[in-house]
């Protein structure tokens, strides 16, 4: 279960798993979304023994964000190998890349350590460009940051 990132929806992820011989399991996951207000308010409500002790929801559609695709080889392994830096750019990229009717995001090396380009591609043509810039000034991962420059 994971409150969504703007505090609007909860998502529930079910996990079915199944053991193939000894020593291998493989499954599939499946999620629902739903919103998180009018959840909470029937959780409270029904502690009242007048209340109803039913509740149901349809899953909320997606939307339908573009996909990352990453080109980038040097600097993405670095940043894989440093967990702290790869919070940083995991949180940055699910904040800053919501832009719908783009359909990915193809992302490249910068000459900057940690850093990337970026590509928006919209309809088959090229869109935005931009960097995703690490600002790590005083060589302190605490204060340092993910800048994104167009």
């Amino acid at each position: 279960m994971r409150k969504g990132s703007c505090g609007n929806t909860v998502t529930f992820t079910f996990t079915w798993l199944t053991r193939c011989g000894d020593s291998e399991l493989r499954g599939r996951e499946e999620s629902l979304t739903i919103p998180y207000a009018p959840m909470m308010s029937f959780i409270r409500a029904s502690e009242d023994p007048n209340e109803p002790k039913r509740w149901a929801a349809l899953a909320l559609t997606e939307q339908q964000y573009p996909r990352l695709v990453f080109h980038s080889k040097r600097n993405l392994k670095a940043v894989l190998a440093n967990r702290k830096i790869y919070r940083k750019l995991r949180k940055e990229l699910a904040l800053h890349f919501r832009w719908p009717g783009a359909e990915e995001i193809v992302i490249y090396d910068d000459f900057v350590p940690y850093s990337f380009g970026f590509t928006e591609k919209r309809n088959g043509e090229t869109g935005i460009c931009g960097g995703i810039i690490f600002h790590n000034h005083h060589n302190d991962l605490a204060t340092a940051y993910y800048g994104f420059h167009t």
